[in-house]
């Protein structure tokens, strides 16, 4: 397995990776920003939000996974278009 088989196997792999990691990263600033909006403090640990009186609310809806996967998919769009482009234009 020469350098250039590696590298064609790693970037799509790598992308992966960042992908899924934005994703979910974008899940909790969704659930964080609801929570703070709520006036409460949100605790990552138990991924609830903490309110003043002691009460927790809950700040997961199910729309939060859906635009969590349409950021890393979009992401990962633009990540795969750009390292295609630059090594088709390094080809020539």
């Amino acid at each position: 397995m020469n350098s250039s088989d590696l590298r064609r196997t790693a970037i799509p792999l790598i992308i992966g990776i960042i992908s899924s990691l934005v994703g979910f990263s974008a899940v909790g600033w969704l659930r964080r920003d609801r929570c703070l909006d709520a006036s409460g403090t949100y605790d990552t640990a138990t991924r609830r939000c903490l309110m003043a009186d002691g009460v927790t609310m809950d700040v997961a809806y199910a729309g939060d996974l859906m635009a969590g996967l349409v950021v890393g998919a979009a992401l990962a769009l633009m990540l795969y278009r750009a390292t295609t482009f630059a090594s088709r234009r390094a080809g020539r």
